[in-house]
């Protein structure tokens, strides 16, 4: 089984665009195709709620609940940082857009009081699934962000997704403290 996810791994990532791998958004590349690498290499055994089983115990996993739990974004100082690091990511591929001219693109044009707001016209995940007949494993990947926010306690604030043939990915991502979001 793991041979056979190894394989179709490096399968996965021949086929996905390049975004560079110094990308700061590379992460979400790879931990996507490393999830989804074991039910393309062993389809008979892995379809899509067993796919949708692999993440939900990923999550439930108290080293990963620890780790992605160190960040608490209600914090100020912690929030300001992780602000920082996501325009830090925007800048990094803005800069090399000529490059890697299909990663992932950050729009913070539309303001909210509370939390931080961006949003995606590309998405080199959703991009690579359709084009390999994937699709309808995107929205489990896209689900996983909520996943994440949470455990930083956070909550993920979402009306589009590329994968649900929106022309956006939205976030707009606001402390778990604030319980009215403006």
């Amino acid at each position: 089984m793991i041979n056979n996810a190894h394989e179709a791994y490096k399968n996965l990532l021949d086929k996905a665009e390049d975004i560079g791998y110094r990308s700061p958004m590379s992460n979400n590349l790879y931990m996507v195709l490393a999830f989804f690498s074991f039910h393309v290499g062993n389809k008979d055994l892995i379809q899509h709620d067993e796919m949708k089983k692999i993440i939900d115990e990923f999550y439930d996993n108290k080293l990963i609940r620890r780790y992605l739990g160190l960040m608490n974004l209600n914090k100020p100082g912690v929030f300001k940082v992780f602000e920082r690091g996501i325009h830090k990511r925007a800048a990094w591929i803005e800069k090399r857009r000529d490059v890697y001219p299909k990663n992932w693109d950050f729009d913070f044009s539309t303001q909210h009081v509370d939390g931080l707001y961006y949003r995606f016209t590309i998405c080199p995940i959703a991009k690579l699934f359709q084009e390999n007949y994937f699709a309808g494993y995107t929205p489990l990947f896209c689900a996983m962000d909520y996943k994440n926010f949470a455990l930083m306690r956070e909550n993920l604030h979402r009306d589009h997704i590329i994968a649900k043939g929106h022309g956006e990915c939205d976030f707009w991502i606001v402390p778990d403290s604030i319980t009215d979001p403006k």
